[in-house]
């Protein structure tokens, strides 16, 4: 039997080693741990050296020693280390203390299985989805650019429709339409960047059956709603949300290629505490979606959440990452319960938002009167005149500038003729000149009570939530439509002192 456990130790290509557990004196190493650390020498040459003097603590890490001492075994621990030549090597370690004391004292027994090569690709896709995120950002920059012209002259439009019924449904499936067309690049930056949820209050049911209704249409499959009464409210982003929501009823479309009945249930639920859902104890809203259709097998199921995974032929193993991230951010958890040809059910725990009802919004949206002078910064002019041309319908006097330095001058300039703006908006990012974040600044340096609104097609970006810390009172996304911009004009108006900087 230790000839048998020798040659295995021997023949395996994870490093195994003893050493004392004060001194760090190596009294075994097999042949997998000397290649490990590329020293060029036989396994028994190795012997009676010190394992501080072959590998090197890399910054941040914590020495096995250590965390032994800690927890008096190691287990399954993805650990970063540098050999004596110098690379770079991680491994997945398992380490324990032997406790029959040998003339040694303590002995170490380890065993380290080396995932250099897996460490390197990840890190390699990484680098390239970082770039696509990039990519993406400036692609949905540019594009929700456009959609504010589109969406802002839907508006307008819509205003001067009179109310007749026809034209009406029709510009507001054209608005819906655009609404949507935003979620194109949202899977790429929600992945690559980890967007900031922008949260709010809502009822989760409006968003779950608009968004599996568009995603569905046009197809053979059709869904079916059951929604519990006094839903609870939760507080999320809900352009994030029902991006999870298409993720997963196009998948569950995709399983039932003859047709078939989406069954999507939402519902409320108390999670405790001997749950064995990863989950807080308390309430939660549930939105489970069930197919009929070919089912997961049992050996995929455990790798569908996983980066780049995918069964599709074109598929890109990115939609269900995405989502699992998604509801992650927004301290939930996704499940998925599913067998080979029975179907799949996904649910999606979200925690209820206790702090209030939701006010739901009335369905004629209007249009309120407001009465000042705005300085509107954009370097886009497609967005700076149709902007220009919702403010003046709103009742507002626009003055349109293309960066910061002409907002600073223009600002200036009224704060001398004794005609101030009531209100600016700031775009975030501009292609030539200073953006929205560096002007708020400077103005503040000419005006501390200076009203600024943020705005950006940058949806995924940090001052979007954390306005106010930016020196903003307000942010509003694109693509806005006109109902949204008098919706914040009305609101900040109103607000009274100064905002804080810090």
């Amino acid at each position: 039997m230790k000839d048998l456990y020798k040659r295995l130790l021997e023949f395996t290509k994870c490093g195994v080693c003893q050493y004392t557990f004060d001194k760090g004196e190596i009294l075994y190493a097999n042949p997998g741990f000397v290649e490990m650390l590329g020293l060029g020498i036989s396994h028994k040459e190795l012997e009676g050296k010190l394992i501080k003097n072959v590998m090197v603590l890399v910054k941040g890490e914590k020495s096995i020693r250590k965390l032994l001492d800690e927890k008096g075994e190691i287990r399954g621990l993805e650990y970063h280390f540098r050999t004596r030549t110098g690379k770079d090597k991680w491994v997945i370690l398992d380490a324990v203390i032997n406790k029959s004391f040998t003339d040694a004292g303590k002995i170490v027994e380890a065993k380290a299985c080396d995932i250099t090569e897996i460490k390197y690709r990840e890190m390699l896709k990484a680098q390239r989805l970082e770039s696509i995120g990039i990519l993406a950002g400036g692609i949905a920059h540019d594009f929700n650019n456009i959609l504010t012209a589109i969406l802002g002259n839907i508006s307008l439009v819509k205003m001067e429709s009179g109310g007749k019924k026809k034209l009406t449904d029709l510009l507001e499936e054209a608005e819906k339409a655009s609404l949507s067309a935003r979620k194109i690049t949202q899977q790429f930056l929600t992945f690559a960047k980890g967007g900031v949820p922008l949260r709010k209050t809502i009822n989760i049911s409006h968003v779950v059956k608009d968004t599996s209704s568009i995603s569905v249409r046009g197809g053979n499959v059709k869904c079916s709603f059951e929604v519990q009464k006094d839903l609870w409210p939760v507080r999320v982003d809900d352009g994030q949300v029902s991006q999870v929501i298409n993720n997963l009823v196009i998948n569950a479309e995709q399983a039932m290629p003859a047709g078939g009945k989406i069954l999507i249930k939402i519902k409320n639920a108390v999670v405790k505490k001997d749950r064995i859902l990863p989950l807080k104890a308390g309430k939660y809203v549930v939105i489970s979606i069930k197919d009929n259709g070919v089912g997961i097998s049992k050996q995929n199921l455990r790798k569908i959440f996983n980066p780049y995974f995918t069964t599709k032929e074109n598929g890109r193993g990115l939609g269900l990452a995405v989502s699992y991230s998604v509801v992650l951010n927004h301290a939930g958890v996704i499940t998925v319960d599913s067998k080979a040809r029975k179907g799949t059910t996904f649910c999606i725990y979200l925690p209820a938002d206790e702090s209030g009802k939701v006010k739901e919004a009335p369905r004629e949206k209007k249009v309120y009167p407001v009465k000042c002078r705005i300085l509107f910064m954009d370097d886009e002019a497609i967005v700076r005149k149709i902007a220009g041309e919702m403010l003046e319908y709103i009742g507002c006097k626009a003055d349109l500038v293309k960066n910061g330095k002409e907002a600073v001058l223009k600002y200036k300039a009224a704060l001398k003729s004794k005609n101030p703006y009531n209100l600016v908006i700031l775009d975030l990012t501009v292609s030539k000149g200073i953006g929205g974040k560096e002007t708020v600044k400077e103005l503040k340096k000419i005006d501390p009570d200076v009203k600024a609104v943020i705005t950006s097609g940058y949806s995924y970006d940090p001052a979007l939530v954390h306005y106010r810390k930016m020196g903003f009172l307000a942010a509003i996304k694109k693509p806005f439509s006109i109902e949204d911009l008098n919706k914040v004009l009305l609101r900040v108006l109103k607000e009274k002192g100064k905002t804080s900087s810090r």
